[in-house]
């Protein structure tokens, strides 16, 4: 297992794709972990192993409670708005919307 923190942190947009492409490659032979808060590293066509991470409201201590795929409508639109990015840039680039 690889575990990764914002792999794309500092890298150009097209080279996140990249990073992307390279993780789908590696799947089938090693379980690759890594968290984002770039747009450029979620294929909205695996959303379903998408797991989201949210701090709970209202505690002076650092609590956070897990959505996985099927749990992401009970999380916040802060929560969500990577992936609303994703999505939003998906929807632009498709051929019917220019």
């Amino acid at each position: 297992m690889i575990l990764i923190d914002e792999p794309g942190g500092n890298l150009h947009a097209t080279v996140q794709k990249d990073v992307l492409k390279v993780f789908e490659d590696l799947k089938d032979k090693i379980n690759i972990v890594y968290t984002t808060h770039s747009p450029f590293l979620l294929d909205i066509n695996s959303i379903y192993r998408l797991i989201a991470v949210q701090r709970e409201e209202e505690t002076t201590d650092f609590k956070y409670k897990t959505y996985f795929c099927y749990q992401l409508g009970q999380a916040s639109n802060d929560t969500l708005l990577l992936l609303y990015a994703t999505i939003e840039s998906e929807f632009y680039h498709q051929q019917t919307i220019q």
